[in-house]
């Protein structure tokens, strides 16, 4: 019986372990898709010059991802912003600051809201064959994200 449940007791920490890591990776793989969803919307956007493509497509990102903070396009050609960055404004400054941000945007950087809540920030150039025309944003709140591995770690606790 001790050999038993040394073994099952084992076997079920290295599982919550690694499965805490392949969890982690499933979900930032989920969000780099969505921010090339959202890169590919801007591309067209841009082709069809249909600012309402992007617009829509943030609603509806609003609506069905909980998780997320934020979701714009910098368009730096127009020089204006297009979609949901209130927070994103709040944490650059000005959407002056933004277009600077835009022109040489790291993949992914953590960013922090004055009420300390922090920010995972994923920015995706977005160009036309005759350029880059601009940015695609997308940043999720770190603490959801750190709820939705949680909750996928705690619901493998009750199955083991």
């Amino acid at each position: 019986i001790l050999l038993i449940s040394i073994t099952v007791i084992g076997t079920s920490y290295a599982t919550l372990y690694f499965l805490k890591a392949l969890v982690f990776q499933e979900i930032e793989s989920s969000q780099r898709v969505l921010v090339e969803n959202l890169k590919k919307v801007c591309e067209e956007s841009q082709i069809t010059k249909d600012d309402l493509l992007v617009y829509n497509y943030v609603m509806s990102l609003q609506k069905t991802v909980g998780a997320i903070a934020y979701a714009a396009f910098a368009d730096t050609q127009r020089k204006m912003v297009l979609g949901e960055h209130d927070k994103l404004l709040s944490v650059v400054g000005s959407e002056e600051k933004i277009m600077e941000k835009a022109a040489s945007a790291e993949p992914v950087e953590y960013l922090a809201l004055a009420n300390g809540k922090r920010i995972i920030n994923h920015a995706m150039s977005v160009s036309l064959p005759q350029g880059k025309v601009g940015t695609a944003f997308l940043g999720f709140y770190e603490d959801k994200v750190a709820e939705n591995i949680q909750e996928s770690v705690n619901q493998i606790k009750r199955i083991t």
